[in-house]
């Protein structure tokens, strides 16, 4: 939710897995204050604790276990390699998941 349209918050808030408490609000200036402290300090689910930034692979597919996982940022998936080259016969080569190098 945009902080423009908080007013008040409150009820039961969680960041990965961890339930928050306490009171925040926003002021006329559009400052947000308050006080917030973990309920409980065990989180409901895992972590993911694996590769955030990965390249794709031409030949096989890539599985990221984050199934029943909290993620701390967002996964990154890196475009496919590719180049172009000329070729013999005048021509263009495109090769998909090869650098060139």
């Amino acid at each position: 939710m945009p902080i423009e349209t908080v007013h008040g918050l409150s009820g039961k808030i969680s960041i990965y897995g961890h339930q928050i408490s306490g009171k925040v609000a926003k002021d006329d200036s559009g400052i947000v204050s308050g006080t917030l402290h973990v309920v409980s300090g065990t989180p409901a689910k895992d972590i993911y604790d694996g590769a955030y930034i990965v390249d794709p692979l031409v030949r096989n597919g890539i599985v990221l276990a984050t199934n029943g996982k909290y993620c701390r940022d967002n996964i990154t998936v890196n475009k496919v390699p590719r180049y172009e080259t000329t070729n013999p016969s005048g021509g263009l080569t495109f090769y998909i998941g090869e650098t060139g190098e």
